[in-house]
């Protein structure tokens, strides 16, 4: 039997009843996680909260809120996300339900091979086509070696009645849902075929939606129609056209796109990304920038329709794709920049012998970067720094015009221009870049400060690639102030002592020696100069409990100037398993062991950390974002996990939410007191035979610049409650004599959310009146909880 899954608070072990008839402000909604309640006079709190005559620990904050010093200013972007295209995550992402809908597969050892995911019936014939492509002719979409954006095209030869088959993809097989709308399009060339085609969702016996399209001429148009589902269909379905008329015609780009979507993403995802209210949007990677070779090495140009028309490293260009648009019989001519059906694949990285892993790029650089604009968040787009995965052996790649690594570093001075650029700039190439923005549907410059330079390479990365970025991006300052607006980050892989060691502090990175190196060669004047550092951590759960006070430690400016660095956490997540990155075989079908709440609580001690050292952490970023529920998967711990219309939100999705939700923008200083004298302490079970004794608590306390609140997070890994009296004497700021409370207790450290059951999932925030007793208040910090306590101020 399964266990009851619907909270109270007399459903926790050891919950304090504060009173009988407790009433619960509001819904966990976006509006009472930021703090905002009605406003009414008086307020009347939910719970009283009077000091405890003996609490087990007190909580003094013991001094106001400095805001003139920047070591006490806390990033204002500090939690944020990173997507890679890891475990399928684009086709989980992406509206458009049919894979290999341009014929471009490339992994040769699948079945079909360009047709891939494709098959005919009835006595019709399909098969690949490069005679026929939609741009074949169109010399804008030749590069300066001859190759076409888009070579192949489906040549159908139909009989009457017979018909061609799409399919999802196996980690998003096609899915309908009741009364949405679907909208088909293909561009489609008739030969010698006239007449009508049927458009369904079928599962092979069944329909759940169908329209029709009719076909003639012998010319290239995009026909398009908008099908609806009659009823909700989730298993076995395929995209099948249907032929009236026997004849021959060529299919390209072929699509079936939901209308429950935002900027091009099914709404069930972008609303759970949208509810972590992120600060920044880390992409595509990770692992997939930097490939095995040129052809998996992801480019963002490719991602965007960009074609490399001669040698000249500056000539890529993004050019006009006029067309005829026929919908539902009515024709129209339209010009586009940079749609899909211009794209160049690529293969992905984590693509396997017998798991189809294009990169179709039906979401590109500029669909994240809109995505991004959406969400509110700021962009940190990484770009290859012309060297491949040194995980993989490494090699130096050939860029878009052969010419290695200033091909790259043109490519990244391009994205620069493509983001933040003016089309009326007098540098010409900006202007260039910034049109193609403008043309491509964005007119305003896109929120974007920092440029990732590489990944989790090391060594000969430094000194023969990432350092030639830095002199290019140097020289360009000089010319053009643009280049001066976005700030470097470089890859580092920073790694901390593990539980079987004193856990002393870290182990200094490459990229640190790397920087310092640079500075005794009179290259920068400090270490910071070098550019942020990137540091990601895939370790077990007691790394992060016995490390949070990591960052305590690191120089500072106003100590330490020369040494002073920047820090990017791009990485981390804690698993059970292992003490590096835990890599799950592509093959392997969901497992969440790895999700569980102890991961998630070691996460959140970390999380303290970063915010108490938020000067020097600027960034920080769980990953990966999604697993896959269906088709096995390449990590084994993942943020969410998707199949076609559902996700799970693991323990650690509501601790990103709850961190995301209440990060402040002032460090507030406090002290922590025991009634024992000390810390109360946990064992817990590591690696192997491994224990581990780690803090019970971990806690921050910052100020909220726009609302005033202090926010008081407190994590708790024990399992055991802890009274805590709060004191608030020390601060000087007016205060209202209210909180708000938001809450996220696990019920066991081993518990997972499943579809069907969370187990972990926030309570209803509600109010506390808070200083009954000389602005003092007591607060029982449950047993396995991560709290947040925002302090009203008047």
């Amino acid at each position: 039997m399964k266990r009851q899954t619907t909270k109270t608070f007399a459903d926790l072990k050891g919950r304090r009843i504060r009173t009988a008839s407790m009433v619960i402000a509001g819904v966990f909604g976006v509006s009472a996680l930021m703090g905002l309640t009605a406003c009414q006079e008086p307020e009347t709190p939910d719970v009283e909260a009077p000091a405890f005559d003996s609490a087990a620990a007190t909580l003094s904050l013991t001094g106001g809120i400095d805001k003139s010093s920047e070591a006490n200013r806390i990033s204002a972007d500090l939690f944020g996300l990173f997507l890679e295209d890891i475990n399928y995550a684009s086709f989980a992402l992406d509206d458009n339900l049919i894979i290999n809908g341009s014929f471009e597969n490339s992994q040769t050892a699948l079945t079909g091979g360009k047709l891939h995911g494709w098959s005919a019936a009835g006595g019709t014939s399909i098969s690949a086509d490069t005679d026929n492509a939609v741009l074949k002719g169109n010399n804008d979409f030749v590069d300066y070696e001859g190759n076409l954006s888009n070579p192949t095209s489906a040549r159908i030869v139909a009989q009457a009645e017979g018909s061609v088959t799409a399919k999802g993809h196996d980690a998003t097989p096609i899915a309908v849902e009741e009364v949405v709308d679907y909208v088909f399009s293909a561009f489609i060339k008739p030969d010698t075929y006239e007449g009508e085609i049927a458009i369904e969702v079928t599962n092979g016996t069944d329909v759940y939606a169908a329209g029709s399209i009719d076909v003639s001429g012998t010319e290239w148009v995009k026909y398009q129609t908008t099908i609806t589902a009659s009823e909700s269909a989730s298993s076995g379905l395929s995209l099948r056209l249907t032929f009236a008329e026997g004849g021959t015609l060529y299919l390209d780009n072929v699509k079936l796109e939901t209308t429950d979507s935002t900027v091009g993403i099914k709404n069930y995802i972008y609303e759970a990304i949208a509810d972590l209210s992120p600060k920044f949007f880390r992409f595509p990677g990770g692992c997939i920038i930097e490939g095995t070779d040129d052809e998996s090495a992801y480019d963002w140009k490719n991602s965007i329709g960009a074609v490399a028309t001669t040698d000249d490293p500056t000539s890529d260009k993004v050019p006009a794709f006029t067309y005829t648009v026929n919908e539902d019989g009515s024709t129209r001519e339209v010009t586009t920049y940079g749609e899909q059906a211009t794209r160049t694949w690529n293969t992905d990285l984590w693509a396997g012998s017998n798991n189809y892993y294009q990169m179709e790029y039906g979401l590109g650089f500029y669909e994240y970067f809109v995505l991004c604009d959406q969400l509110g968040a700021k962009a940190i787009p990484i770009v290859n720094c012309g060297y491949s995965c040194m995980v993989r052996g490494g090699k130096e790649l050939s860029g878009r015009h052969g010419n290695r690594i200033d091909d790259y570093i043109q490519d990244a001075l391009d994205l620069v221009a493509f983001a933040k650029g003016d089309p009326d700039s007098a540098d010409a190439n900006e202007a260039y870049w910034a049109q193609v923005r403008v043309d491509m549907g964005h007119p305003e410059p896109f929120e974007m400060d920092y440029i990732g330079i590489g990944n989790e390479q090391w060594g000969v990365y430094y000194t023969s690639y990432y350092e030639k970025f830095l002199e290019a991006f140097a020289e360009a300052k000089e010319e053009n102030p643009l280049y001066d607006t976005v700030k470097p980050i470089v890859g580092n892989c920073t790694m901390f002592e593990h539980c079987e060691n004193e856990p002393n502090g870290i182990t200094y990175g490459a990229a640190q020696s790397a920087a310092r190196d640079y500075r005794n060669r009179n290259k920068i004047g400090i270490v910071s100069e070098y550019g942020v550092h990137d540091q990601h951590y895939y370790v077990n759960y007691t790394d992060f409990f016995t490390n949070t006070y990591m960052y305590d430690s690191y120089a500072r400016p106003d100590t330490d100037f020369e040494e002073y660095y920047e820090v990017f956490v791009g990485e981390y997540a804690a698993n059970s398993q292992s003490t590096t990155s835990p890599r799950a075989n592509a093959n392997r079908i969901f497992s969440n062991v790895n999700s569980s709440w102890l991961n998630a609580l070691s996460e959140a001690a970390m999380m303290t950390g970063y915010e108490r050292n938020g000067d020097i952490v600027k960034l920080a970023a769980y990953a990966p974002m999604f697993g896959n529920l269906l088709a096995g998967r390449q990590w084994q711990v993942d943020m969410m996990y998707f199949n076609s219309t559902q996700l799970i939100k693991t323990p650690s999705y509501y601790v990103q939410q709850m961190f995301m939700k209440h990060s402040g923008d002032y460090k507030v200083a406090s002290d922590l007191e025991f009634a024992a004298g000390e810390m109360p302490t946990v064992t817990f079970k590591g690696n192997g035979s491994l224990t581990c004794e780690a803090d019970s608590i971990y806690y921050v306390v910052s100020a909220d610049e726009e609302t005033g609140d202090i926010i008081i997070k407190i994590v708790n890994a024990s399992e055991e409650p802890i009274d805590f009296n709060i004191s608030l004497a020390g601060l000087d700021v007016d205060l209202s004599g209210l909180a708000d409370v938001y809450e996220l207790v696990g019920y066991d450290y081993d518990d997972v959310n499943e579809l069907d059951n969370e187990y972990v999932t926030p309570f209803e925030p509600y109010t506390i009146g808070a200083f009954t007793n000389g602005n003092t208040f007591g607060y029982t910090v449950q047993a396995m909880s991560v709290n947040a306590i925002r302090v009203r101020v008047k």
